[in-house]
């Protein structure tokens, strides 16, 4: 059975340049933690799944993304990880449920941080 690892965050945007901008920003302020990327809610499953040890503690992720949105990823990664903290990350103000946290764009780091330091608690 796979477990939760506490130092493996995972960011999911179809955006490459927010990938890498978060990626870096996360990198520097949690230099312990491993920090991987993907560019679609498949990858994600896909990247957890070649992982078979652990899963991510944190998923980091969009909402609109092609193929398949952040409520469609959370559905799956809920599923299949129920221990899995979750944040979601969006432009919409409506009323998003079901996320551990939702950040609004732009995402103020500050926030990131603080959710961040939330979770790991």
């Amino acid at each position: 059975m796979s477990r939760t690892d506490k130092n493996f965050i995972m960011i999911v945007d179809d955006d490459p340049d927010t990938l890498s901008f978060l990626k870096t920003l996360l990198s520097t302020k949690y230099p312990s933690r491993v920090i991987l990327t993907a560019q679609s809610g498949l990858q994600c499953l896909k990247n957890i799944e070649k992982i078979s040890f652990s899963y991510p503690s944190i998923v980091l992720t969009d909402f609109q993304m092609s193929s398949m949105n952040g409520a469609e990823l959370k559905d799956k990664l809920r599923r299949k990880y129920p221990g899995l903290k979750i944040v979601l990350f969006t432009a919409l103000s409506r009323a998003i449920s079901g996320f551990d946290f939702v950040i609004l764009k732009p995402v103020s780091i500050d926030d990131l941080f603080s959710c961040i330091d939330d979770l790991s608690r």
